[in-house]
């Protein structure tokens, strides 16, 4: 079984959508061959264009983060917001 990286930055905020953004991005990574980047809700615009056309990088809002997912991949990038919609979401019980 292999490692997963795992990397949380504050945003996710790409300068354009330019694909050329996302690909020196992952090639100055160690490692890395299939990066998740799970962002807050909604996906930036910017950054699913630019992603949209890499079979190597996939995105997903918090609300979509799943186990199978982050499997497929060996790299998963998530901003703060992201990170801190999961742990509210953890932390909220479940009415039944």
């Amino acid at each position: 079984m292999s490692n997963i990286q795992l990397m949380v930055f504050e945003d996710l905020e790409v300068p354009s959508h330019k694909t050329k953004n996302i690909v020196n991005y992952v090639n100055q990574l160690e490692n890395a061959k299939k990066l998740l980047l799970v962002d807050g809700d909604p996906i930036n615009e910017k950054l699913k264009l630019a992603t949209q056309n890499i079979h190597y990088v996939n995105v997903l809002p918090s609300i979509g983060l799943n186990v199978y997912s982050i499997l497929l991949h060996d790299t998963l990038v998530m901003s703060r917001d992201a990170v801190n919609r999961i742990v509210e979401r953890m932390h909220t019980p479940i009415n039944r």
